[in-house]
């Protein structure tokens, strides 16, 4: 459960900016580590940049592993138990574990003082820590607002089935009429006033078009809607409720297409009229 709501948060756009990452901590890496060794062993050691490309390889490579078991174990704890501020939390003490974890191989590997080493860390794993850290905040935030606005759409399309069964309820109980409007449906009791707000616009007190248009006798009825997204409720998505009771998710273009269609003619003049 936990792990599939982490995988969430996983964009295949992500991928270019973790290479990214870690093309520059094999490359800049080793020079980075020769910089600051260069600054601890007495003047006029030949230091070998194939010596610090292993260096950084074990202290950096260990760093980043240690930074992802500590952010992934307090991220999986907000996921699970919460609060979400344990996620935060992960952040600061992923970048402690990499520069611990980095500084431990550093002192065991260059035979000099804990110190000296540390110095070493600072030229190495603490850039590398500061652009991981920018990297993880500029792929998931923007991946965070994603999961959102999806959570926000399937929310949304749950209440599509809510006021189907309200405007069938009210032609029920009153024969020969469809309701005027959504706010009727709550106004008579056969809806919630949180069943006609969309998720992603809670300041919109009517979230949906609604044209109450009688269906002629033998009228073909598929693809004709009676209930959809007002204008701006998602980034590009609608959710629509069919009169013969199917609702679905459309991209934007396969509904505007929908619209041309003669028996949506009323509510593509109405969805013209709300934006």
């Amino acid at each position: 459960m936990v792990i599939a709501q982490i995988g969430a948060y996983l964009f295949v756009w992500q991928v270019p900016m973790f290479l990214t990452v870690l093309a520059g901590w094999l490359i800049a890496g080793p020079y980075l580590t020769r910089r600051g060794l260069r600054r601890a062993v007495p003047e006029g050691t030949k230091v070998r940049l194939s010596r610090c490309a292993r260096i950084n390889l074990l202290a950096n490579g260990g760093g980043l592993a240690a930074m992802a078991v500590g952010i992934g174990f307090f991220v999986a704890l907000a996921l699970r138990f919460g609060p979400r501020w344990l996620a935060l939390t992960g952040v600061a003490a992923g970048a402690g574990a990499m520069i611990g974890m980095s500084w431990a191989v550093h002192w065991a590997m260059v035979n000099l003082p804990g110190r000296q080493a540390f110095r070493i860390t600072l030229h190495s794993a603490a850039p590398m820590a500061l652009i991981t850290l920018a990297m993880l905040a500029a792929a998931f935030w923007p991946a965070r607002i994603a999961r959102i606005a999806a959570g926000e759409l399937a929310r949304c399309r749950t209440n599509l089935p809510s006021i189907d069964q309200a405007l069938r309820l009210y032609e029920a109980t009153h024969p020969g009429q469809r309701a005027p409007s959504l706010q009727a449906l709550v106004d008579d009791k056969k809806l919630q006033a949180r069943q006609i707000v969309c998720p992603a616009r809670p300041d919109r007190p009517v979230g949906y078009l609604y044209v109450p248009v009688p269906v002629a006798e033998g009228e073909e009825v598929s693809q004709r809607i009676l209930v959809c997204d007002r204008p701006g409720n998602h980034d590009g998505k609608r959710n629509v409720l069919y009169t013969d009771r199917r609702h679905a998710t459309l991209s934007e273009a396969e509904f505007q297409a929908l619209l041309q269609r003669p028996e949506n003619a009323d509510l593509a003049e109405a969805d013209r009229k709300d934006r």
